[in-house]
């Protein structure tokens, strides 16, 4: 009966085994926060926490070649879903941090093309060509609208002051001053006179 009891002890969970898969997951996040230089102490019954340090301990700026083995790593074994479990094993770095990181930089699944400058020249070909002799000839147009723009206003203020000065002169004319600068209405006044054309 006593070797019975001794085997049983040796076989249950409770006297050493490997443990359940929790307890896997979180060995596996400590050994990767210990290869970050993290402190330890993360395990059930740890006592330590290491999801306390890391969101007390943001680190900021770009990340590191071995954050990204990590990371990569880590989305390997868990998937790439439960990121605040995956960020556990990465001191400093948040669920948000770790999942933009993976997507838009880690995934194997991202397509990349190399930049080769090609778009805008061909971008300048198309459009430039098919508007620069119509702003060409809109800047020609303008130009010569106000050319003509110049042109009409001396005209106009040629004419005025030729008023001005006219009417300064004829506010002082005598009839016969008059008559003696404009023949042609002197001869018509005449007419009307010998005519007795006085409209009576």
């Amino acid at each position: 009966m006593e070797d019975e009891k001794e085997s049983n002890r040796q076989d249950s969970p409770a006297a050493g085994g490997s443990g359940s898969g929790s307890g896997g997951d979180e060995l596996e996040l400590i050994v990767a926060e210990s290869e970050l230089g993290g402190g330890g102490g993360s395990g059930v019954g740890g006592g330590g926490g290491s999801s306390s340090n890391n969101n007390n301990t943001r680190v900021k700026g770009p990340w590191s070649p071995e954050e990204d083995a990590v990371l990569s790593r880590l989305v390997a074994k868990f998937g790439a879903r439960n990121w605040s479990l995956i960020a556990r094993g990465i001191p400093g770095r948040s669920g948000k941090s770790c999942r933009l990181r993976w997507c838009n930089q880690l995934d194997p699944c991202l397509k990349r093309k190399p930049f080769t400058g090609v778009e805008i020249p061909k971008f300048v070909d198309t459009v430039t060509p098919q508007y620069k002799p119509k702003f060409d000839e809109l800047l020609v147009e303008l130009k010569e609208a106000e050319e003509k723009s110049l042109k009409e206003s001396e005209r106009l203020e040629k004419e005025i002051a030729e008023v001005q000065e006219l009417k300064q002169k004829i506010s002082t004319m005598t009839a016969d001053e008059y008559f003696e600068k404009h023949p042609e209405l002197k001869k018509k006044f005449d007419d009307e006179i010998r005519n007795d054309y006085w409209g009576y």
